[in-house]
């Protein structure tokens, strides 16, 4: 069940702060190769500030951190830009010092709010210090170029206010959502709904036991939108298994299949802020997307 799994691995994170410009205005920030003015940490990755806001807020371990980038190789090929992705820029990221020596992340320490800055890593010397394999589409012996453009940094206190805010108009327009599609489809009329504001109908009840924190639950799915559209399902193939409340699938997941005694068939309509919010998943889930699972709770398996 592949869009469940967090997939957080270190490649994955490398690979996603390996950023370059975007609409630079500073010719350092197209050079392929890094010039000689740019100045280098003690690990040595190569780097030149074309903004620099001395009266922004500092970077600082603990501090969460929200960016633009564009990422390209040797040959100018732009490999990603989150100024063009749904998504928009990288969010929250918290800040901390470098696990490992030769990263971005010893830039990403030296900036402020507004600034911005044009980086370029040698794809082998990251390689062997993060030891992962080189990308097929990244030449050997040559840089990554990328340039961050600093928009905010945040304490945890105003982290948490922005969330609470954010979550309060989410859940309003995913309850909005949801109205016009029970609207359009009576058939869910019976749903019940939790203070969370997932919603939940049973349709054919078992006898076995409620699942419990720990427990194994192994369960069969159909996934869709709410245009009906499929995403994914389980159906013809092995079911489904993940343990119960450790966070190892979406909220909605958590909460509803706990709702379920073993052998029930039920639907969830689940609200984007107990998805995937406004990340989605992949090209199948939309941001902010709604979604609806037939599921048919299988067998539990007690924690030991």
């Amino acid at each position: 069940m592949q869009y469940f799994y967090l997939k957080n691995t270190l490649f994955l994170l490398v690979m996603a702060l390996l950023f370059t410009s975007c609409g630079g205005d500073s010719n350092t920030a197209n050079s392929q190769k890094a010039p000689t003015d740019a100045q280098t940490t003690p690990s040595g990755v190569k780097y030149i500030f074309h903004q620099k806001n001395d009266k922004g807020k500092k970077a600082a371990e603990g501090m969460y951190a929200t960016f633009h980038f564009v990422m390209k190789n040797s040959e100018d090929s732009v490999l990603r830009s989150t100024y063009t992705e749904i998504t928009g820029p990288m969010k929250q990221l918290r800040l901390e010092k470098p696990k490992v020596p030769g990263t971005v992340d010893e830039v990403l320490m030296l900036m402020s709010e507004g600034d911005s800055v044009t980086v370029w890593i040698n794809i082998d010397s990251l390689a062997k210090k993060t030891n992962m394999q080189r990308p097929h589409f990244i030449k050997a012996g040559s840089d990554i170029r990328y340039t961050i453009k600093m928009l905010k940094i945040q304490n945890e206190e105003e982290i948490k206010k922005e969330n609470e805010a954010l979550l309060k108009v989410q859940k309003e327009e995913d309850e909005k959502k949801i109205k016009d599609f029970l609207s359009k489809n009576p058939k869910y009329n019976a749903a019940k709904v939790t203070p969370t504001g997932l919603y939940y109908l049973i349709e054919s009840e078992g006898k076995g036991k409620m699942p419990i924190k720990g427990d194994t639950v192994e369960l069969h799915y159909t996934g869709k939108l709410t245009d009906n559209k499929e995403f994914d399902s389980s159906k013809g193939k092995t079911p489904f298994e993940f343990v119960l409340g450790m966070g190892m699938v979406i909220a909605g997941w958590d909460e509803g299949v706990a709702l379920l005694k073993e052998g029930t068939k039920a639907t969830f309509i689940i609200p984007s802020h107990l998805g995937y919010g406004k990340a989605g998943a992949g090209d199948v889930i939309p941001p902010d997307a709604i979604l609806v699972f037939d599921v048919e709770l299988l067998k539990i398996k007690k924690a030991k």
